[in-house]
């Protein structure tokens, strides 16, 4: 990201729409405002990756659309919001990654995995079987955890995608 950011620095540089020496600070600030729109538009469409949230943006994006989950979803419900997801057993990275995405982008992803994943079957077979769970009750528990997906997998799948192309966005561990 460090090469995308002298990248950008170059390309604001080179650009003379983007000279507000000349103007009083209404115009500088109009200008600011239209640069900042201009690199919004680079990030969205995958051409400037200078920072984490465009990197991960780019490549959540092309995960959505290798699994097919590039449309509209309906919305996930708010218990889809936050804290760990039913079934989920992966840890994650072991470090964080702070990225102000596209609510559109955030909600897409959640929703998706949400209607992609046997939840309410997962919560129906826990109700039905609380406590310990062993022998052949545990498999079909196992079975039903493997086919849920976190959003998480999704951000981690992201990345991996735009940091590993060559393994076709492999999580990295």
């Amino acid at each position: 990201m460090a090469s995308e950011r002298a990248r950008r620095r170059l390309l604001v540089a080179d650009d003379p729409r983007w000279d507000d020496s000349h103007l009083g600070a209404a115009g500088r600030a109009a200008v600011k405002v239209a640069r900042v729109a201009w690199l919004a538009e680079l990030r969205e469409r995958g051409e400037l990756l200078d920072t984490a949230a465009a990197v991960l943006a780019v490549g959540v994006r092309a995960e959505l659309a290798a699994r097919g989950w590039d449309r509209e979803w309906p919305d996930a419900p708010e218990t889809a919001i936050s804290g760990r997801w039913p079934g989920s057993r992966s840890t994650g990275w072991p470090e964080r990654i702070g990225a102000n995405l596209p609510v559109g982008l955030v909600e897409q992803v959640r929703a998706a995995c949400w209607h992609s994943s046997p939840i309410d079957e997962l919560r129906e077979f826990r109700d039905a079987f609380p406590g310990l769970l062993t022998g052949v009750r545990l498999r079909e528990y196992d079975e039903l955890t493997a086919q849920i997906t976190t959003p998480g997998e999704i951000w981690r799948a992201g990345f991996g995608r735009v940091l590993w192309p060559d393994q076709d966005g492999a999580e990295q561990h």
